[in-house]
């Protein structure tokens, strides 16, 4: 969304839903005046009468859904260097255009307990996602051998000795699938994720600027260069270049991230294909390529479509404190929001993968980097209706379910 469009948003919202409130009604009491002929009134009044019990019916079966917390907190708040938003760039499908009414939400099948032990793991699903890959890359699946990362009986009798056999239960289970060849190793994790090292790591032709801290321009030449040269390795009919990024580092140098994602079906498909199922490359310290990430999560366990609400009625929310954030500030307020985009929350701690409104907020000069820098955090609201959230989150410092 347009800076501009958003702040009038946030600054009229009130107004608007008063206004779109107003025709409503018009609209509402105009059908008392028109005159019908009785049995076309029976019919009306019969279609009428069961317009609500065909939404509730749809809606009715959806469970509750629960928030998540930030558990990516310990790891620093989610912060963005530029000197002005429209450097942070990507190709989310998502607009403000998009006049949308529900979005599904899947239920993750893994879930950790207090010690972050993983349960619910498919290492059946895990393997044949790693011969799928093996295979797009051309290697000898008969011979192929898959190992998982289950420590060594060494390892894990010094670690017994160490903590007094004090180890919770589950600690040494194993987390991926693992098969190497020909300087390529494949790992799959138990969010089905493969990664993909190379070793030695590949050189672009000299024509091409992989590098991390390449403009723009390179970027998207080498994007264009690697999605015809691993085609059949990305796996995706229609794939679309989504280079992300335009923040700086505290040496003011810029980057942008390579990835690709399927561009077919309606928005609603490339919003999920965007979200979920991303191509992800990766160059090293010398502009080689060293790594490609391919997601695949499990979104066999759908909960529902569910009605999601606009964005300026997420804005309300975010003016109220129903948001979740890693930044230790408070929201500034309406003046400092600057940018929304719908995506999906999709880290390994989320119990449900839902949509949520990620707000960017111009932080505080005092939180802003050096040389002029601007600080953007990012500050989430729930996109699906209140009435399905078993916990709306609120801000006092730190989320509150």
């Amino acid at each position: 969304m347009k800076s501009e469009r958003l702040l009038d948003s946030l600054g009229q919202v009130k107004e608007k839903f008063i206004a779109e409130a107003a025709p409503a009604k018009k609209a509402t009491q105009k059908y008392i005046w028109i005159k019908w002929s009785a049995v076309a009134a029976c019919l009306i009044l019969l279609v009428c009468a069961n317009i609500p019990l065909i939404l509730n019916k749809n809606t009715a079966d959806l469970p509750m859904l629960t928030i998540t917390g930030n558990g990516s907190a310990a790891m620093g708040f989610e912060g963005y260097h530029a000197y002005d938003i429209s450097e942070l760039v990507n190709e989310n499908p998502w607009n403000e255009n998009l006049k949308l009414s529900a979005l599904p939400v899947y239920k993750n099948p893994l879930s950790y307990d207090e010690n972050h032990i993983v349960s619910g793991a498919d290492f059946d699903a895990m393997k044949a996602f790693l011969l799928e890959i093996a295979v797009r890359l051309g290697m000898d699946t008969s011979s192929l051998n898959i190992t998982d990362n289950t420590p060594s009986k060494e390892y894990q009798a010094a670690v017994l000795e160490k903590s007094g056999g004090d180890i919770p239960g589950g600690y040494f289970n194993p987390t991926k699938v693992i098969a190497e060849e020909n300087g390529i190793k494949i790992e799959v994790d138990t969010a089905m994720t493969a990664a993909i090292f190379f070793e030695p790591a590949i050189s672009l032709p000299d024509s091409y600027n992989f590098t991390h801290f390449a403009p723009y321009e390179d970027i998207a030449a080498a994007a264009e260069y690697l999605k015809k040269e691993y085609q059949n390795l990305i796996g995706i009919d229609n794939p679309k270049i989504n280079i992300s990024g335009g923040g700086y580092n505290i040496y003011q140098q810029q980057s942008y991230e390579i990835s690709f994602f399927d561009n077919s079906g309606d928005a609603i498909d490339q919003i999920i294909q965007y979200n979920f199922n991303p191509v992800t490359f990766y160059c090293d310290d010398d502009g080689k390529l060293f790594l490609i990430r391919i997601y695949h999560p499990d979104l066999s366990h759908k909960a529902g479509d569910y009605p999601i609400i606009s964005a300026e009625e997420a804005a309300k929310l975010l003016l109220s404190g129903n948001y979740i954030t890693t930044v230790p500030y408070e929201m500034p307020g309406a003046d400092s929001v600057v940018k929304v985009e719908l995506i999906y929350r999709t880290e390994p701690y989320e119990k449900y993968y839902m949509p949520y409104y990620r707000f960017y907020v111009e932080l505080p000069p005092e939180m802003a980097g050096k040389n002029g820098l601007k600080d953007f955090g990012a500050y989430y609201v729930p996109a699906v209706e209140k009435t399905y959230l078993a916990n709306m989150p609120v801000w006092n410092g730190s989320f509150n379910g």
